[in-house]
């Protein structure tokens, strides 16, 4: 009995935790197949391989949670709540649906709550959430890049909006003067833009505020939506000028101070060097890597778009080709 009451209540807190825009309670007919039940199971299955432990479960709903959220009233000591025939019943039953069309609709439910699912392995799936507005925003912004003609995407744009063809994006949720050309969005999340889409993107003085799992995530998402040849200009403090500027010391006090100076006054969080951008841009798949200087590039488009020329002997300038 308590292992089928641990297996009801590992359900509601993969309800809690996956499904937010959903019910918080549980049917009362604890036997009802419903779409949380198949959703759970298939979570279980796949992905996680068994349920919560009891010790697991108890810690949640004694320390975190609340036992009201659960259920009404005790229907669930009702008999012939719980009986081991249930599993036979939902194999039959999988069995005669099929499980490639089981895992589309498992797929095509997860996806309508905001999540996508990605094989890493044989035997394991992963959950990555892309937000639950993220088809929509992905329908609404690839028609105003078609019907404005933006080919371009300015990364982490503040203020300063390009014009002719450059899409501009920053997280702000609205930007002064702002027009067609401006989306608001969160750059370490899936970004709303169709694959192979723009020719040039830009981003200036961005990557040190993000860790560097966040970059990691920002540069293979900008890879998805340029076209194939196109290029990615970055300028960014780099990790040998911000040691020569800020890590005058060698000792703790040095340290510190530069850690003052270098992180927490700007709100910076990682500084990548000319090798481990290297490192990052080949594994993500970038074809060729450019290191230029303030404001030069190969490309027209890409000519002095750069603005901090007070950071010339901090930056590096790179241009990055799918």
């Amino acid at each position: 009995m308590q292992s089928h009451f641990n297996e009801y209540l590992d359900k509601f807190m993969f309800s809690r935790r996956y499904l937010r825009n959903w019910s918080k309670r549980l049917s009362n007919d604890l036997e009802k197949k419903d779409i949380v039940y198949y959703l759970h199971y298939w979570y279980v299955r796949y992905l996680r391989g068994k349920t919560n432990s009891r010790l697991n479960v108890y810690r949640y709903f004694f320390e975190e949670s609340d036992f009201s959220d659960v259920l009404t009233d005790k229907t669930w000591w009702q008999e012939g709540h719980f009986h081991e025939g249930q599993r036979t019943e939902f194999l039959k039953a999988l069995k005669a649906v099929g499980m490639e069309k089981m895992k589309s609709i498992f797929k095509a439910l997860l996806h309508s709550v905001g999540y996508d699912v990605y094989r890493i392995n044989r035997h394991r799936l992963v959950l990555i959430a892309a937000g639950p507005d993220y088809q929509s925003l992905l329908e609404e912004y690839s028609t105003r890049l078609m019907k404005f003609g933006l080919t371009k995407a300015h990364y982490a744009c503040g203020p300063l909006l390009f014009g002719n063809g450059w899409i501009n994006i920053d997280r702000q949720a609205a930007c002064l003067d702002s027009t067609e050309s401006y989306v608001s969005m969160d750059l370490t999340a899936k970004h709303p833009f169709p694959s192979n889409h723009f020719s040039f993107s830009f981003a200036e003085d961005f990557l040190e505020h993000l860790t560097q799992e966040e970059s990691l995530l920002f540069l293979s998402e900008a890879f998805r939506c340029l076209k194939t040849g196109g290029v990615l200009r970055l300028s960014f403090p780099g990790l040998k000028g911000i040691l020569q500027r800020h890590y005058q010391g060698s000792g703790y006090e040095g340290a510190a101070l530069g850690r003052e100076e270098a992180f927490t006054m700007w709100d910076h969080k990682h500084f990548f060097c000319e090798e481990s951008l290297s490192l990052v841009a080949r594994h993500i798949g970038f074809s060729d890597i450019q290191f230029l200087s303030y404001g030069t590039s190969t490309h027209e488009e890409l000519r002095k778009l750069d603005t901090r020329s007070d950071q010339q002997d901090l930056n590096i300038y790179v241009e990055l080709t799918k």
